[in-house]
């Protein structure tokens, strides 16, 4: 599993602070922008959908939220 430090999750100006736009690969040349909401419990990479069980992507946007 790669860890969600590597991640970049940056509010995405909602009122309750529980939408993300997390950016992943920065700086390996290939970067991705997935879309978090929090509240529904899904990502754009639909892993967490799936799974039921947050991805990177939205473990990278609660760290974030947590501070």
């Amino acid at each position: 599993m790669r860890p969600s430090t590597k991640w970049l999750a940056e509010w995405a100006g909602d009122t309750p602070r529980m939408r993300f736009q997390v950016k992943r690969g920065i700086g390996m040349g290939e970067e991705e922008t997935l879309d978090v909401d929090l509240i529904k419990h899904t990502c754009s990479c639909n892993k967490w959908q799936l799974t039921g069980m947050p991805c990177v992507d939205a473990i990278a946007a609660i760290r974030q939220r947590r501070g």
